[in-house]
């Protein structure tokens, strides 16, 4: 909490002002922002200080980078631009950011995730975020790439006052290319995504996977 305090309005990265957190791991945080020269709202992600320094997420989220930078979708989190920590928002973060530590601006979705919705969804609700998922995940399966860790923390959802309405897919890390020999690789960083992975997936089948796996 202190350090929120100490970062809250305080720290400026390029021309966006951090304004309050709104997701963190151990890997990176999500700070609602501000663009101040034109105010628009956006949402900076992040990498912390400890995970730059592990070579595979440094990796992962390059990757995430690139493949929300590729996409161009009403259902996938839009990318506004990207840049490195500077050193002096490097110090003024008092070492919880790594100046040259890449970070991404995206849209902003004030509504929280799909998994903070507690209440069960009336049939019309359901049927809006399933289509919305659908096609976002075709605009990705088009553009070769398979998500590989949908989960219900990854789908964003809007508030009434953010640019964009509608539900977002996000958490891009660690999609691959349908390439079958970028498709190997470990579980390490998927968490969570494991409790909603294909049967082929978790057992390791790399050649087996594909947009199918995603709909699983």
């Amino acid at each position: 909490m202190g350090y929120d305090r100490a970062m809250q309005g305080t720290v400026h990265i390029g021309p966006y002002r951090l304004r309050r957190p709104i997701a963190t791991s151990p890997v990176s945080e999500v700070w609602a922002a501000v663009h101040t020269p034109t105010q628009r709202a956006v949402a900076l992600k992040l990498m912390t200080a400890d995970a730059t320094r592990d070579p595979r997420r440094l990796k992962a989220f390059r990757a995430e980078l690139r493949a929300t930078a590729g996409l161009s979708n009403p259902n996938v989190v839009h990318l506004y631009e990207t840049g490195h920590v500077d050193e002096v928002a490097g110090r003024a973060s008092k070492g919880r950011l790594r100046t040259g530590a890449p970070y991404m601006v995206l849209e902003l979705c004030s509504g929280g995730t799909l998994d903070e919705i507690k209440r069960p969804f009336r049939w019309a609700e359901l049927k809006a975020v399933l289509v919305a998922l659908l096609d976002g995940l075709a605009h990705l399966h088009a553009r070769g790439f398979v998500h590989r860790t949908l989960r219900p923390t990854v789908v964003l959802l809007n508030g009434v006052e953010d640019e964009r309405q509608g539900v977002k897919l996000a958490g891009l890390g660690l999609s691959q290319t349908l390439d079958g020999l970028l498709l190997q690789g470990d579980f390490g960083g998927m968490g969570e995504a494991l409790h909603y992975m294909a049967p082929e997936q978790l057992r390791r089948r790399w050649r087996d996977l594909g947009p199918w796996t995603d709909l699983y």
